[in-house]
C-alpha cells in the first residue's frame, strides 16, 4: 500500500514505522503547519488471527490498536480509517475512546476531539 501511495502522490506525507516508535515531533512534523490532520489511515494487523486463525481478545499483541489513540490525541485528524479489523473488545474499546462522549451526548475530555463512529463487517 505504502509504495502504491508513494508512486501516485510521492513521500512527502508517508511514513511506514512502527507506531510505538514515533514521536510526537516527527508526526507533527509531517502535517507541517497544518494545525490538524485530515485522513488518518491506519491497517492494524490482527496479529493473532495470522497465526493461529481466530483472533482472541486476550492476545497482547491486539494492543496496538489503542496506540493510534495516541496519534489521534496529537494530530486531530478530521478523519480516521481503519481496515482489517476483527471484533476484538479492545477494538471496541477504541471506539468508545474516539467517540469521546457520555451518556448523555457531551464530550468527556474537552481537549480531544469526538468522532462519528461506523464499523462495518466485510461480507464472508
Amino acid at each position: 500500500m505504502a509504495k502504491s501511495y508513494a508512486l501516485n502522490h510521492g513521500n512527502k506525507h508517508l511514513l511506514v514505522e512502527g507506531l510505538r516508535n514515533i514521536k510526537e515531533e516527527k508526526l507533527r512534523s509531517l502535517i507541517g503547519s497544518k494545525e490538524s490532520l485530515d485522513l488518518l489511515v491506519r491497517t492494524p494487523p490482527c496479529q493473532s488471527f495470522s497465526k493461529k486463525r481466530s483472533c482472541s481478545n486476550f492476545d497482547i499483541r491486539n494492543n496496538l490498536i489503542l496506540e493510534v489513540s495516541r496519534i489521534v490525541d496529537i494530530l486531530h485528524p478530521t478523519f480516521v480509517l481503519f481496515e482489517n479489523i476483527i471484533n476484538y473488545i479492545i477494538f471496541h474499546m477504541f471506539l468508545k475512546y474516539l467517540a469521546n462522549i457520555d451518556r448523555f451526548g457531551y464530550k468527556k475530555e474537552i481537549n480531544r476531539p469526538s468522532y462519528h463512529t461506523l464499523f462495518k463487517s466485510a461480507p464472508p
